[in-house]
């Protein structure tokens, strides 16, 4: 018998696309470009603009602020009412005024360096275009998918076409590299060959840019349903990373207007796993970037550092695997100790 409560708490119940919103449609592919307009504009009547400039493309990590040097989030929670006011969502959230102000050619001529980026790191051209534009309005592709319209299904298939395109040739990119190495090496005795798997990712629960603003069911992570099971069934593309300079003592922080500004609530950390028969475990690497960080203290190393952003696709079974409690637990720099709680969190999605 199924348990009672959440049907999230089986791997199951991750049903294929075409159970949630009917068969691919016809060119899907470019297909998806049409319905831009309608789709931005939703996006701004049901959420915050927040969302949209969330992909903007910043520089690779710096040294974290100071407690003492840290700005106010008096304008960032300013900024955030009036983009909340049902006058400013009324006013974006028409056709007119995405054509206007939002056309999708400006959109992804904004985006330019991020995708270039992600082009750089593997991902296909065609792919990064359709990802980075279609992130901007996961919230709103997310409850639509969630509600089973298909109004906006060259969307939602385009984007999950993209993303399990690229998992599938990253994973094969490993397998290749993995063979080349063995038939170099031979019986080779030496140290085993490092993980293909993407490092710890890591995110907001709450806040600007947190889970919560695409998705609210987020912030039931934490409570059980009657079989016990912790976690969520998300159909909202779901974006992490390993940024050093997006912790602090004081918890996350998240660039805002040029400045970053802390956050409330705990962090979200994503573990990834190896694929199995239940599905894959790991998130698609969006891009890397390499480059030598200045130390936080004397004890830091000046040795290169990998800085990676991956996303989850719609459609993915996340499980609360384990809470750390506030300031027990260290961030990617190695340093800094968070007195915010840390909830580890894994994945399983079906790459197609």
């Amino acid at each position: 018998l199924t348990p009672p409560g959440n049907p999230n708490s089986r791997t199951g119940y991750l049903r294929p696309l075409r159970d949630c919103i009917g068969d691919p449609p016809d060119e899907f592919r470019t297909g998806w470009k049409e319905e831009w307009v309608a789709l931005r504009a939703e996006q701004y009547l049901r959420f915050t603009e927040g969302l949209a400039e969330s992909s903007k493309s910043p520089p690779p990590a710096r040294p974290r602020v100071s407690s003492g040097t840290e700005p106010s989030t008096t304008s960032l929670q300013e900024r955030s009412l009036r983009e909340r006011s049902p006058q400013r969502r009324e006013e974006r959230g028409t056709k007119e005024w995405v054509e206007r102000h939002k056309p999708l050619p400006k959109v992804l001529q904004r985006f330019d360096s991020a995708i270039q980026e992600s082009v750089a790191s593997g991902m296909e051209r065609e792919h990064a275009e359709t990802y980075h534009a279609l992130q901007s309005v996961k919230g709103a592709l997310g409850a639509a998918m969630r509600e089973g319209r298909k109004d906006f299904a060259c969307s939602a298939y385009a984007l999950c076409d993209a993303l399990h395109a690229t998992f599938r040739k990253q994973q094969q990119d490993w397998q290749q590299k993995q063979a080349v190495r063995a038939a170099v090496e031979g019986d080779f005795d030496g140290p085993p060959a490092a993980s293909g798997l993407p490092p710890p990712l890591y995110t907001n629960l709450e806040g600007k840019y947190g889970l919560q603003e695409g998705d609210v069911r987020w912030r039931n992570l934490r409570a059980p349903d009657e079989a016990g099971f912790r976690g969520l069934l998300s159909e909202t593309l779901v974006r992490a990373n390993d940024r050093v300079d997006c912790f602090s003592e004081e918890g996350y922080r998240v660039l805002a207007d040029g400045e970053f500004v802390v956050v409330d609530g705990p962090i979200v950390c994503f573990e990834a796993a190896e694929s199995d028969l239940q599905g894959d475990h790991s998130p698609v690497i969006i891009k890397q970037i390499t480059f030598e960080p200045e130390p936080l203290s004397r004890r830091a190393s000046l040795s290169l550092r990998q800085q990676t952003s991956g996303a989850f696709p719609p459609n993915t079974l996340f499980r609360l695997k384990e809470i750390k409690p506030a300031g027990s637990w260290l961030a990617p720099d190695g340093e800094t100790r968070p007195g915010v709680d840390l909830l580890v969190v894994t994945a399983t999605f079906k790459a197609l």
